[in-house]
């Protein structure tokens, strides 16, 4: 988006009869030539004005080029006292362009005036004063068609009405083709047909200053200004402390979610400051925090709209590199006998500003839809909701490492039982007398063999 200082709105104004105006002596003015109001009998000559002033004049729809014939017929082709003879467009222009570029980007909206409305027009364009860079041209042109010949015919009444939209589509298509023209000379510089407010978020509109108040205009245009800075430095810093206290506020949400979700999950401390722990790892509670079904949900819808996003970022690509290709080869000019555009070239112009446009049109689109995006992904209970996730699953995953060191710890715990029963039973067999044990086992086997041999003779003399 450029910046808000290089933003203009063409106006529209007319010059009638009814404030003491005359076309003939405002169209004097515009060219930096002389001219005389036949009507009323005054000549006013601004040549000298020319010679820093001016930068050209294009005349379109005017018969050779004649425009003292020309506004002395549009006053005389009216017969009221309160007429309005013609309209003036003002149109603000890139000081950075060349001369040649801004001439052809005037040209282009006086012959859109003449296609449209069959009107004359006149097209001068000023250069600007020595301490600004206010380069500008006036379009002038009649309130009434203007034939080939040079013949006034009816009246334009659907550009006298704000209710009939024209006038909002004709400053629509003046923007058109100005930034079509900044477009393709490559500068970062644009008018606007609406309202700031609708381009640029948070902006803060300057009062209108008119030129009546005469001396004191440029003394007050400074002063508004200067409120305007002051008002746009208050709103920066409550926007900061708002976002500030947003995430702030986020972050509290999220931490009394977590606890609540896992009152009895260890909280992360400094480990250089834990006391070790007499009981054993596996003895300690450390439980799993069920994932809320919102948090899925706002993940899910998260990472959709990021690729969507993605997506968007690559048409946008796509449709970029079109209007670069587009601009690289625009139709050649050709202009004509009386200074106009041939056909052949205007259907080519015409076709190629198309299709600039619908490129750019495209990637306006891409990129509106991209903020929608981004606004819808930023959304602060999305984004509480992402934090839970992620912090669920954190702690779920440290849960996961702890249950594996209780099973861990565990087997090591029995290791350590079995071992010491199996010490308890070697202690004992090494304590063992073996030599008391053998006379023992001895005298036992030596008692049996007398208690089988007594057996055996009484079994003897029994059978004699």
């Amino acid at each position: 988006m450029a910046n808000l200082a290089t933003w203009f709105s063409p106006s529209l104004q007319t010059i009638s009869r009814s404030s003491g105006r005359s076309s003939v002596i405002a169209a004097a003015y515009r060219a930096c030539t002389k001219l005389t109001d036949e009507r009323i009998g005054i000549t006013r000559d601004f040549t000298p004005k020319g010679k820093n002033g001016l930068a050209g004049n294009i005349c379109i729809g005017i018969l050779d080029d004649d425009i003292s014939k020309l506004w002395n017929d549009a006053e005389n082709a009216e017969t009221r006292v309160n007429s309005t003879v013609a309209r003036e467009l003002m149109v603000p222009l890139a000081s950075e362009w060349s001369d040649h570029e801004r001439r052809e980007c005037v040209r282009a909206i006086a012959q859109m005036l003449r296609d449209e409305y069959g009107v004359a027009v006149l097209a001068s364009i000023h250069r600007p004063a020595r301490d600004n860079k206010n380069d500008h041209a006036h379009i002038l042109f009649t309130t009434r068609t203007v034939d080939a010949d040079g013949v006034f015919g009816e009246k334009t009444r659907i550009l006298d009405s704000a209710k009939t939209g024209e006038v909002k589509k004709m400053r629509e298509r003046v923007c058109a083709i100005v930034n079509e023209h900044a477009l393709a000379n490559g500068s970062d510089w644009y008018v606007y047909a609406g309202k700031f407010a609708n381009v640029l978020e948070d902006h803060i509109p300057t009062d209108h200053i008119s030129i009546k108040h005469g001396k004191n205009q440029q003394a007050l245009i400074d002063a508004n200004r200067e409120d305007v800075g002051q008002a746009r430095i208050e709103l920066g810093r409550v926007q900061k402390d708002f976002k500030s206290n947003t995430a702030k506020i986020a972050e509290l949400t999220t931490h009394t979610a977590i606890a609540e979700s896992s009152s009895s999950a260890n909280q992360t401390a400094d480990n250089s400051k834990v006391v070790p722990l007499e009981v054993p790892v596996y003895k300690i509670d450390l439980k799993r925090i069920p994932m809320p079904v919102a948090a899925i949900e706002a993940r899910a819808q998260i990472e959709k709209a990021i690729g969507s996003r993605n997506l968007l970022r690559q048409h946008f690509e796509a449709w970029k590199d079109m209007r670069d290709q587009l601009l690289a080869k625009p139709p050649t000019p050709k202009y004509g006998f009386f200074g106009g555009p041939t056909a052949s070239y205007k259907k080519a112009w015409a076709e190629h500003v198309k299709g600039v446009q619908g490129a750019k049109d495209s990637m306006a689109e891409c990129t509106k839809k991209a903020d929608g995006l981004v606004a819808y992904i930023q959304d602060p209970e999305r984004q509480r909701l992402h934090t839970i996730y992620h912090d669920t699953n954190s702690h779920n995953a440290k849960v996961e490492v702890h249950e594996k060191q209780m099973a861990h710890e565990k087997e090591c715990e029995w290791e350590r039982i079995a071992q010491a029963q199996r010490e308890r039973e070697r202690l004992q067999e090494s304590q063992t007398d073996w030599s008391a044990r053998l006379q023992e086992s001895n005298r036992e086997m030596e008692a049996r063999r007398e208690r089988e041999s007594a057996t055996e003779y009484s079994s003897g003399g029994m059978g004699m």
